[in-house]
């Protein structure tokens, strides 16, 4: 018999085929270790559930990266199926990557349970074995005065802190929340603010209330102030990482140059004056909040030149402010406000314009938004599916057991302890095929290393 002979190609075939599968195997490795750092980071951290209405909650969160978010929601006792992305995809009708996480749903039942599940990155996360839970509020016919809390938030370089997010919090009452803009302003309506339980609208001092604000930005830093009712419209101006107490208009602690109080007029105002809109501002809403200032007593005509002309009254209270809600929509499009009262005998106007966006045309928060509470869960996570923006539509049935979140005063953010993530299972443009192409080539120089032993062995 002929001594079979071990020829280059065999050995060739073999080498390539034994270093395929190591770096194979080495890829696959360095691939999953890559990604359970990544879920890691991609972890929803502090999560609350604020804004709650009688048709809508928010739910926002933060990651320690960069990355998509979304809710999966639906009715208690049925599989969360619907799909709500970030406040900011929605307007912008693309999904992108952030570090604070702001999902508005909408179109809900009054006085129902909703569960779901968080969105981030490449998984969905939950509390274990059981969903996120919030509960609607009740309908309520009659709506309070009008009565808004705004101002400006920057970052430490004096940059606007868009996409930071802003929590407020009456005492007694559920937490509010606002997404800040992106020329760094926010807004948040007070007077819809409702008790613990949901049941009625909150009942506070309109002039000496002391509020409690926290603002997180994620890695731009976190900010918290104390202000009052008669204070807060506008908050004085703050930049992330300070602490502030505007109760006295004054800074108390870590003072940065860029954050300085807004200034207030000091006494009763003797002319009138128009505070919000601002002239040239860009709103997002269909119905804007007119805010302004005017002796005590005053009766201020409110006038918006539209394709229809919208009019209404309005009287300043003891404080000198006043505000008018537009009871209607107005359409997309530049609009001429006209503010006119007497004054000391005398006809004081102001005029100004401004722009209403259409909607998904800009990512600017509505001029509106509803009562709140918050939760601090500790999540963990199941494979899902990464977003698609859909619109907002009407929950479906949905479900599992889970535990009620109780509506609680402190805006404290509290940091979850994750559980490690599980991958949905998706590949990874470029990584996974990568390793398959190796293994395949590995696989077939085996075969063909096998084969030209085989030849050389029995002299084929």
């Amino acid at each position: 018999m002929k001594r079979p002979e071990i020829t280059i190609p065999t050995v060739l075939g073999l080498l390539m085929a034994v270093s395929g599968l190591v770096t194979g195997i080495w890829l696959v490795a360095n691939q999953v270790r890559e990604r359970g750092v990544a879920s890691a980071e991609e972890t929803p951290q502090e999560v609350k559930i604020t804004n709650i209405s009688d048709s809508s909650f928010t739910v926002s969160w933060v990651t320690e990266r960069a990355t998509s978010g979304y809710v999966k929601y639906g009715e208690e006792q049925e599989e969360p199926e619907l799909i709500v992305s970030d406040e900011r995809d929605q307007q912008k009708g693309s999904v992108e990557n952030y570090f604070t996480h702001y999902v508005v749903i909408q179109g809900l039942k009054p006085e129902t349970g909703y569960e779901f599940e968080i969105g981030s990155g490449r998984n969905l996360y939950n509390l274990g074995e059981e969903l996120y839970r919030a509960e609607t509020a009740p309908a309520i016919t009659e709506t309070p005065d009008a009565d808004v809390a705004y101002g400006k938030i920057t970052t430490k370089n004096g940059d606007p802190a868009e996409g930071a997010i802003v929590y407020y919090q009456i005492p007694g009452a559920v937490l509010l929340s606002a997404i800040v803009k992106q020329s760094g302003s926010f807004v948040i309506p007070v007077s819809t603010a409702r008790v613990t339980d949901l049941t009625e609208y909150a009942s506070y001092d309109r002039e000496k209330t002391t509020v409690q604000l926290t603002i997180q930005g994620g890695p731009m830093g976190m900010t918290t102030a104390e202000t009052s009712t008669d204070n807060d419209s506008p908050v004085g101006d703050m930049a992330l990482g300070g602490t502030y107490a505007f109760t006295q208009q004054d800074i108390v602690s870590n003072p940065l140059p860029t954050a300085t109080p807004e200034p207030e007029i000091i006494g009763p105002p003797t002319s009138l004056s128009v505070l919000a809109p601002k002239s040239g501002e860009k709103l997002n809403s269909t119905r804007p909040q007119i805010i302004g200032k005017a002796p005590a007593g005053t009766e201020i005509t409110i006038e918006i030149h539209s394709e229809a002309l919208v009019s209404g009254i309005a009287v300043a209270d003891d404080t000198g402010n006043y505000a008018y809600s537009v009871p209607m929509d107005i359409p997309a499009g530049e609009h001429t406000l006209t503010v006119s009262a007497v004054i000391d005998g005398l006809v004081q106007t102001v005029t100004k314009t401004f722009m209403v966006f259409a909607a998904g045309e800009s990512f600017l928060p509505a001029f509106s938004a509803s009562p709140s509470a918050t939760m601090a869960p500790s999540p963990s996570a199941t494979g899902g599916a990464s977003p698609t923006v859909t619109p907002r539509v009407s929950p479906s049935p949905t479900a599992k057991p889970t535990t009620t979140i109780i509506p609680t005063t402190s805006p404290t953010l509290m940091p979850p302890t994750p559980t490690p993530a599980t991958d949905s299972g998706l590949p990874i443009t470029g990584e996974v095929n990568t390793t398959w192409l190796i293994l395949i080539a590995a696989t077939g120089m085996i075969i063909a290393g096998s084969w030209s032993y085989t030849k050389a062995r029995w002299g084929r």
